[in-house]
């Protein structure tokens, strides 16, 4: 009599179909899950980039047009820079804490006066929202970029 040491390989290829089933979907969510979140992270980068350029050029003086200009040309003129949305504040001191109060005309604050850019968009028209399937929804989110500079 022979015994069987090892199971022939017919009866292995139903295991490895079911462990395909199985292993398919969870790596799949992981490559999109990868990208969804590096499209977050560089949508991110720009918006600080933009905030900074606009913070720039507010501490020179210039108008809320020309520093919505300078953070537009920062972002380009993809999807974020259509979607993007640029206020410009100025920092205020009360006895509870520092707050923002928005500037209609930042070129007549004083100098020293902090002057905050903030460039938001819209998570939903800028990121592939591929996570919905999963549970994870960042539609009703919004990317932001901040940054302070004193007025010269």
């Amino acid at each position: 009599m022979r015994r069987a040491t090892s199971r022939p390989a017919n009866d292995r290829r139903g295991s490895v179909a079911l462990e395909f089933l199985f292993l398919f979907p969870l790596f799949l969510g992981l490559v999109l899950a990868f990208v969804e979140f590096t499209t977050i992270i560089r949508c991110e980068e720009k918006l600080c980039r933009a905030s900074h350029a606009g913070s720039k050029a507010a501490s020179r003086g210039a108008t809320r047009a020309e520093i919505a200009e300078a953070a537009g040309l920062a972002l380009g003129s993809g999807t974020l820079g259509e979607h993007s949305r640029v206020e410009v504040s100025r920092v205020v001191r009360g006895p509870d804490g520092d707050y923002l109060v928005s500037v209609a005309h930042p070129e007549v604050l004083p100098p020293g006066t902090p002057v905050v850019v903030t460039v938001e968009a819209p998570t939903a028209k800028v990121v592939p929202n591929f996570l919905r399937a999963v549970g994870l929804d960042l539609c009703g989110e919004h990317l932001t970029g901040q940054t302070t500079f004193l007025k010269e």
